[in-house]
């Protein structure tokens, strides 16, 4: 991208994990270093991008899966006010379930380290701070060790994170900053091993997965998922597709619809599909783009290795076109100009649009995706989960003219020169 649309894009690197997010609810180790991290690499940029030949005023994050909700983080945040002035998120945002965790979820995750290592032997969380002079004095292969071993995640610590991040994107608390967000055909294909559920086992293995994310009242939201999901579902190819599904859409593609429909009240946001099926892709045959697969072509990964054989002419047309849509945003907050192939509308409250990316670069303006399942992600299954239910206030889409954003936003229409990009790797 930075050769072909004359962007600055800067990869950056971040702590991860343990050293990432490791917390104990104190300045001895407060938790979100990883983002702490980020959000040091924006300041820098900011700082001293000018004379590389960017624009410190015209800054867009992006990231894709962990870096995705990342950036999703970032806009909630009060400590990131004024570093960026636009975002783009593929493929996850911070709203979905077990992405954020309270303090008390993250506080036992050092407890059983600090146990595990040696540094004591009936660890109690009030002592927290005296183990971590023990654990700064373990080696770091140990440490990378036993990443397996606890998965500490962002934590809503009142500093950089303030609140739960779905009741602050309900209720409004986020940067009004024009937004490209988006998810993939098939996220879901990635990750289940392949084999064909039976009819029995298909309401078992999606208890199984949502059980990860919502740990309490499960069964009350497998219940949900049962007529969307289940029903009907007679072959051994529509039972595959049917999980793929339910992961998908409680990974990635419900938060994401959720997030555009709340953000869409107030500042420019353009969502996508991505469904082209890679050329080189070994999943299985009916899926179409899995996680990640629209990565290679936001970044023209065609025109680097075209002469390899790895992709096709076709590839290569529809890599160059992706590639202007969003350099197209990070230049003017709108991916739209005249040498696009589709006007991509904005997502609205009343038709939810988003620009359809199918096969071989096909472009086609679709609206209301799956409406029944992202309904049930957005209203239905939060009700039912304590992490999130105690939220009272809700934004219901309406029919109103998001013109306002533009006109909020109007400064932003002039030459971009700077893409930050978040590092793609997860935290976990």
């Amino acid at each position: 991208m930075a050769t072909y649309e004359n962007v600055i894009f800067i990869s950056i690197n971040y702590r991860l994990g343990i050293l990432g997010f490791l917390t104990s609810n104190s300045s001895e180790a407060p938790g979100n270093q990883g983002l702490w991290d980020q959000r040091q690499a924006f300041m820098w940029v900011k700082e001293n991008i000018k004379p590389f030949g960017g624009d410190p005023n015209k800054i867009t994050i992006s990231g894709e899966s962990a870096g995705s909700i990342a950036v999703s983080a970032h806009i909630l945040s009060p400590k990131t006010e004024g570093l960026f002035e636009q975002a783009i998120s593929q493929s996850g945002t911070a709203t979905a379930a077990a992405r954020v965790s309270l303090m008390k979820q993250e506080l036992p995750k050092t407890q059983l380290l600090a146990q595990t290592i040696g540094c004591c032997t009936n660890c109690t969380i009030s002592e927290l701070d005296g183990y971590m002079a023990c654990l700064r004095n373990v080696t770091i292969e140990k440490i990378l060790d036993l990443q397996s071993y606890t998965t500490p995640q962002p934590v809503i610590d009142n500093n950089y994170i303030l609140d739960n991040p779905y009741n602050m994107y309900t209720q409004g608390k986020f940067k009004h900053v024009p937004y490209l967000i988006g998810f993939n055909g098939d996220e879901g294909a990635n990750f289940y091993d392949k084999s064909i559920p039976s009819r029995s086992s298909l309401k078992e293995l999606i208890k199984q997965y949502a059980s990860d994310f919502y740990p309490e009242n499960v069964d009350a939201i497998v219940e949900v998922a049962v007529p969307l999901y289940v029903d009907g579902r007679d072959t051994d190819k529509d039972r595959a597709v049917a999980l793929s599904d339910f992961i998908g859409d409680l990974r990635y593609i419900g938060p994401s619809n959720d997030v555009g429909r709340k953000y869409t009240q107030v500042a420019p946001t353009f969502m996508y599909r991505f469904a082209h099926r890679p050329s080189s892709s070994t999943r299985q045959q009916w899926a179409s783009a899995g996680h990640a697969d629209e990565i290679q072509y936001t970044q023209g990964d065609p025109f680097v290795n075209h002469g390899s054989g790895s992709y096709t002419e076709n590839e290569k047309i529809l890599s160059g076109q992706i590639m202007r849509y969003w350099a197209n945003f990070i230049k003017s907050g709108s991916p739209n100009s005249e040498d696009t192939p589709l006007q991509w509308s904005r997502f609205d409250c009343k038709e939810k649009g988003y620009l359809n990316i199918e096969q071989d670069g096909k472009f086609t303006s679709q609206k209301d995706y799956n409406v029944d399942r992202m309904f049930a992600w957005a209203e239905t299954i939060p009700k039912l989960d304590s992490f999130r239910k105690n939220n009272q206030t809700t934004w219901k889409c309406d029919s109103t003219d998001t013109s306002r954003g533009a006109t909020l936003f109007s400064f932003n229409i002039q030459c971009v020169l700077l893409m930050v990009l978040v590092d793609l790797i997860s935290w976990l």
